[in-house]
């Protein structure tokens, strides 16, 4: 019996859970399901307009550009333009350092070692041919003469003289006018009003000073032969006073106290004082000395007192005493008093130096400003008579060389004249010999020589650059410091009064939509310019697929080496369907969209990709027109899998 009820209450346990899971089941289906199928993201379709311009992007060039080249390989001073800029034809873009090119300079060696060569065949034939024939000996001779004669004002070929001496008169005569400015200068600073004000004012002022200078010195020379200090700045004169002051209130009192109330002593103070400050000053106040003046007068005390008469003893002793007592206190007082009077000649020294020191601080005070002003003034006048000198030297130095070059070149000629007697004479004895010939043959190949020199003679001055044309600077290769050589283009100049040109690719499909002569759109260019289509050709990267177009550019407001944007094509139009271009499809029968079909279930909305075949009528960047799909239906743009006709998905969640 409980078995059986045991049993009935399992099998009613199993069959609630079974019951309760398949509920949940059936309630979480639609979730489980969803979970796994693809989610797409839809559009609807819409009624619209559709602009169906081509777009693409390429880079403004000019049709033509100028590369600014040098002819002889010269160093850069300076850059004068920069990438970007607008120039006129003569605007000055490179300055140049003034020396002779690589090319000048190796061109006159080889001048050098032709003519050297060409004079040592020509004395050597000569040499030769002078023991057959005694005009041709006269001749060189002139010639070596002559050669002798110039080499000792130059060392330069003859045929250059002429040149180096015009360009050392056009230096001389530009160092004449340097000098005459600098002179003009200097003498203009020195008769400039405020330098002429200012120097009357300094030299009123040394006048005032000097005596009071010499005063300080003189006082300073004092001190240093007593060995007394030089006063700093803080001890003033006012201080030095007191102390003079002082010092002469302790003397005073000393001799006072000594000299009693009654002023017993003062006449024998009186009496030895002079003798006393005599010897001292006369014996530098050696001690020894002062000490046997002591002496001399105990003596004649001693024999004041001994010489007394026997009446007169009494009244002799006590004078003596007297005496004694007085020289006692002098020498006392003396005695006491002499570090004092060393310290007050000390200090009287110090106080005149201080007074002389003030006097002279007093004087040239506040005159900082204008010393500042005229120290600057008169650096300045000594930097232009420097100028002046260094500008007459310069002067002199070229006069001289113009003298030499003039000297030189009045013996050139003669040289010349020499040289083309012999050899004309030679060329006339050895005619048809093969001496004569590679000496012709030299000769030419000298003034082939020459005349390539004179050639770069002609540029060898030029120190600037300049523009040959008018434009924008498209490129500079160079900066200030570098070599640049004849070969490679110092910068590239845009001809803006040539026109530009832009490439762009497209797609054979979005080829056939243009032709040559449409107008096409500058996209966000705000610039006055217009751009028409002139060639289709095959785009050179992708000749297969793609088609390169080019557009002529107008305007007054191109930029060169920018980057634009052109849209061409047809005009903006209005459909009846619109979708996102990303919907349409293709395969082997044509293209189409996956539009969605729903189904209401009692416990959800099935959704369902459906084909729809669709004719492609216009595009633009995002979006196409088509027909075979009404408007309100809803395509699909994208999905996270991949999906095809009939297939079940679930709909974004802003889909």
């Amino acid at each position: 019996m409980d078995t059986n009820v045991k049993r009935r209450e399992w099998v009613k346990t199993v069959a609630i859970i079974f019951l309760a899971v398949l509920l949940v089941l059936t309630f979480f289906s639609n979730t489980i399901m969803n979970a796994s199928l693809p989610e797409v993201a839809t559009q609807q379709v819409t009624q619209g307009t559709i602009n169906a311009k081509i777009r693409a992007s390429g880079t403004i060039a000019a049709n033509e550009t100028y590369n600014v080249k040098l002819t002889q390989t010269r160093k850069i001073e300076s850059v004068k333009c920069k990438v970007g800029q607008a120039v006129n034809a003569g605007d000055v873009l490179f300055v140049l350092e003034a020396q002779e090119s690589d090319e000048l300079k190796q061109a006159k060696t080889d001048l050098e070692t032709l003519e050297l060569n060409y004079q040592k065949s020509l004395i050597e034939a000569s040499n030769g041919t002078a023991q057959e024939n005694r005009d041709v000996q006269k001749l060189r001779d002139a010639y070596n003469e002559a050669l002798a004669i110039y080499s000792q004002y130059s060392t330069m070929d003859a045929s250059q003289i002429s040149i180096e001496k015009a360009k050392a008169e056009k230096r001389l005569n530009e160092l004449t006018k340097e000098s005459e400015r600098a002179q003009k200068e200097l003498t203009d600073a020195q008769n400039d009003e405020e330098y002429t004000k200012i120097s009357g004012e300094i030299s009123s002022l040394e006048a005032t000073l000097a005596p009071l200078k010499t005063a300080m010195e003189t006082a300073e020379k004092a001190l240093e032969d007593m060995g007394a200090h030089v006063p700093g700045r803080s001890e003033t004169s006012k201080s030095l006073k007191q102390r003079v002051k002082d010092t002469q209130d302790q003397i005073d009192t000393i001799l006072k106290r000594n000299n009693g109330s009654d002023g017993r002593y003062a006449e024998l103070v009186a009496k030895y004082e002079a003798d006393y400050l005599l010897l001292q000053e006369i014996s530098g106040s050696r001690a020894d000395i002062m000490e046997a003046y002591y002496q001399n007068i105990d003596l004649l005390i001693d024999k004041l007192v001994s010489s007394g008469k026997e009446k007169d003893e009494s009244s002799a002793r006590t004078t003596a005493e007297r005496l004694q007592e007085a020289y006692a206190s002098l020498k006392g007082y003396y005695e006491e008093v002499s570090d004092l009077q060393t310290e007050l000649a000390k200090y009287k020294a110090q106080l005149t130096y201080a007074e002389a020191r003030e006097a002279y601080d007093e004087a040239d005070s506040n005159t900082e400003t204008l010393r500042s002003r005229y120290n600057a003034l008169k650096a300045a006048i000594e930097r232009l008579e420097i100028n002046v000198e260094n500008a007459k030297n310069a002067v002199d130095d070229q006069t001289e060389k113009v003298s030499d070059l003039g000297k030189a070149a009045d013996n050139a000629a003669a040289v010349k004249t020499a040289k083309t007697a012999l050899e004309d004479k030679l060329f006339e004895v050895n005619q048809g010999d093969t001496a004569a010939l590679d000496m012709q043959a030299a000769k030419k190949a000298i003034e082939d020589k020459k005349a390539d020199i004179e050639k770069l003679t002609k540029d060898a001055d030029a120190q600037e650059v300049t523009a040959k044309v008018g434009g924008t600077i498209a490129s500079v290769n160079v900066t200030a410091g570098d070599t640049a050589s004849a070969d490679n283009p110092l910068a590239t100049i845009n001809q803006t009064d040539r026109g530009f040109t832009v490439k762009i690719s497209i797609t054979n499909e979005q080829a056939k939509k243009v032709k040559v002569g449409d107008t096409a759109e500058l996209v966000n260019y705000w610039g006055d310019a217009t751009a028409t289509l002139e060639t289709i050709g095959n785009d050179p990267q992708n000749p297969q697929k793609n088609r390169q177009l080019t557009f002529r550019l107008t305007g007054s407001d191109i930029q060169p080496d920018s980057n634009i944007t052109l849209a061409i094509g047809q005009k903006s139009a209005s459909y009846d369907a619109i979708v996102p271009t990303s919907a349409i499809r293709t395969d082997n029968n044509g293209s189409f969209v996956l539009a969605i079909v729903s189904k209401s279930t009692p416990l959800s909305t099935r959704y369902t990709a459906t084909r729809v075949d669709v004719q492609v009528l216009a595009s633009d960047d995002k979006s196409s027109a088509v027909s075979g799909i009404g408007s309100g239906e809803f395509v699909i743009t994208t999905s996270t899998k991949p999906i095809e006709a009939g297939t079940q998905v679930r709909l974004a969640e802003n889909g």
